[in-house]
This record gives C-alpha cells, sequence and structure tokens, in this order.
C-alpha cells in the first residue's frame, strides 16, 4: 500500500538511530546517544512533514500513479489525508522505539505498543464502526489519535531519561 511504502524509509530512519544510540552507549556516550536519538527525529520529521503535505493536498495526484478509477480515487482520497496526518507520528514513533529498543527498553516499546493498539484504537475503531455505524472514513481517525499517544508515550520515555540510569556506572 502507499502509505506502508512511505514508512519504509521511517524504518531505514529508525534502524540508523538504533545503531548510533547503541553504538554511543556501548562506547560510554550517554549524551551522544540521547543526541543521535533527537537529532533522527528531527531529520526524519522533515521528510514526513514533506509527505504528509503530499498526502494531504495533493492525495488524487498521488492515487493516479497507482489507479485511474476515479471511485477507487474519490474513495481512497480522504483516507491518504488521514494517512498524511498520521505519517508524521508514525515517524517519531518508529525512530523513538528503536532509539528506546538500543537503550535496552524493549519491554517498554512492546508495553506501550500493546497498551495504545488494545486500549486506544481498537477501541475507538470498534466504536465507532459497530457501535456508531460512522462511515468508514471516520474510523480512519482512530489511527493519528492512537499513534499520536503511542509516539508520546515513547518521547517521554526517552526524554525523561531514566534509561540513562542503566550506563551511569558503565
Amino acid at each position: 500500500s502507499m502509505v506502508f511504502l512511505s514508512l519504509l524509509p521511517c524504518f531505514a530512519f529508525g534502524i540508523a538511530a538504533q545503531t548510533l544510540v547503541g553504538n554511543s552507549l556501548g562506547n560510554g556516550k550517554i549524551k551522544l546517544a540521547e543526541i543521535f536519538g533527537k537529532e533522527s527525529i528531527k531529520l526524519l520529521t522533515i521528510f514526513t512533514y514533506t509527505l504528509a503535505l503530499a498526502y494531504i493536498f495533493i492525495p488524487e495526484i498521488i492515487l493516479h500513479i497507482i489507479t485511474t478509477d476515479q471511485a477507487i480515487i474519490r474513495t481512497a482520497s480522504p483516507i491518504l489525508k488521514i494517512a498524511g496526518i498520521s505519517q508524521i507520528f508514525y515517524g517519531i514513533a518508529i525512530v523513538l522505539a528503536y532509539s528506546l529498543q538500543a537503550t535496552g527498553e524493549s519491554f517498554f516499546v512492546m508495553k506501550a505498543e500493546v497498551m495504545t493498539n488494545w486500549l486506544i484504537f481498537l477501541p475507538l475503531a470498534y466504536l465507532s464502526t459497530v457501535i456508531f455505524r460512522f462511515p468508514f472514513v471516520i474510523t480512519w481517525l482512530s489511527l493519528p489519535i492512537y499513534i499520536f499517544i503511542y509516539a508520546m508515550i515513547l518521547y517521554y520515555e526517552f526524554s525523561n531519561g531514566n534509561w540513562k540510569r542503566k550506563f551511569k556506572n558503565v
């Protein structure tokens, strides 16, 4: 899908951040690890904002790359706009997840992912489709809400610096 393809560079940034953070920690450079994590987010955000703007403002042109069916383009355009909003937070979450994993916080990342999926994304999607019977486009709004909260949880965990304590005596 278009959204998944646009996330591939986010995973590349995440892997790069994980490598830089992990190598810095392995060399005893805790502050450098933190800088690499935060700078990776800044660089990736430039990329994701660019994609988000394209998804939000010219979804029809982007969709013409994969289909000429006007019904599909009409149906998918609002979804691509929502995906554009989500794109920014997805990128941030991916880089933070990989950075936190490099600090040894894999279990925290897993808990945050599972909890936000089960307590935010799935209930919102279920309520909007099954209970309230909103149009499917409204259900798609569950995505940016969930990914924003997930990204903010990871950002808080990375920024609070609790992970640094493990490396103070190394």
